[in-house]
């Protein structure tokens, strides 16, 4: 016994240093006004759009954010939650533009021209106003599940090659002499099926109006009638969010019901472990020690709650 108490506190002080270095690395994406303000700020008002080129597929990416949605927040309630009183009885006082209340609850504001809901500053004041709402609506035993998230965007993204299709009334050889005076690095295919047709990729062009005004180059000065490749389209719903944050935290992270979370609750978890990797443990591991939810009481799960401890003794959580 006394060996697994020595191995539990040298465990405990190996994770406490490096959870504690690792708060300090990653902890800005818990503090809500420093994330939003150092990822770059975006006016959800106006959509916003942006092309790169990515030189391991040679193409370029176009995204394009619309539909944010700000103070996110999503819940599941418990099977005893009184779902018509829900968001009178805890979130009136909130103002969420939106909510819909079925099984789970989904929560956020949208902004208009007129809102002032959206800035980096307000955004972070009623998030703490949420962690509020959400300790009450726990301890009341309406939810079993809340994660928030300061902004949440939907986006469409397609990939457009680096590539031109070119009509050329000539030998693939005649055409490469021509493109080489535009590009030093370029691969040229027929097009199988449709005559006169040439695929020219490039992979020393990085930018979508250097392939444009190389198009318009070879319609000026070659006679040559040329057309971006195929786009490669993802239509999928895809959505982005700022680091989410589990709002239940501080309460499932309180092993052992001190009404706080703090390293003797990671002892406690370790301590299991440990009789249990030993088999010493007279009875199995609580369930609540479990706080990852993976299924397995082990040094993750005593990792979660110190990360959570030092993320909260440093004031971002």
């Amino acid at each position: 016994m006394k060996n697994i108490k020595k191995f539990v506190y040298a465990l405990s002080a190996i994770l406490i240093m490096n959870t504690c270095s690792l708060s300090v690395d990653a902890g800005g994406g818990y503090n809500i006004l420093s994330l939003l303000k150092e990822e770059g700020y975006v006016d959800g008002r106006a959509d916003y759009e942006y092309t790169y080129y990515n030189s391991n597929n040679n193409n370029h990416r176009y995204i394009s954010y619309y539909n944010f949605r700000y103070n996110y927040l999503s819940l599941v309630f418990s099977e005893s939650a009184d779902k018509t009183e829900i968001y009178e009885k805890y979130c009136k006082d909130l103002d969420f533009d939106v909510h819909y209340i079925y099984d789970e609850g989904e929560f956020y504001d949208v902004p208009d021209e007129n809102d002032n809901k959206i800035s980096p500053e307000t955004v972070e004041q009623k998030y703490d106003s949420i962690k509020s709402m959400i300790g009450k609506m726990y301890m009341d035993g309406v939810i079993t599940y809340a994660l928030y998230n300061p902004v949440r965007v939907q986006y469409d993204l397609y990939d457009i090659p680096n590539a031109l299709y070119c009509t050329f009334d000539g030998t693939e050889s005649e055409l490469s002499d021509i493109i080489k005076k535009y590009s030093d690095n370029a691969v040229i295919k027929e097009v199988t099926n449709h005559e006169n047709m040439y695929n020219v990729e490039f992979f020393d062009v990085q930018s979508l109006s250097q392939l444009d005004d190389i198009s318009d180059k070879l319609k000026a000065y070659e006679n040559i009638q040329s057309s971006n490749g195929s786009i490669d389209m993802s239509m999928a719903e895809h959505y982005v969010s700022y680091p989410a944050v589990n709002l239940l935290d501080p309460y499932i992270c309180d092993i052992d019901g001190s009404g706080k979370a703090d390293i003797t609750d990671a002892t406690v978890i370790l301590t299991a472990y440990a009789e249990s990797a030993a088999g010493l443990q007279k009875a199995a591991a609580d369930n609540k020690m479990d706080v990852n939810g993976d299924g397995e009481v082990n040094i993750e799960d005593a990792t979660y709650v110190l990360t959570y401890y030092a993320e909260a003794a440093a004031g971002i959580r």
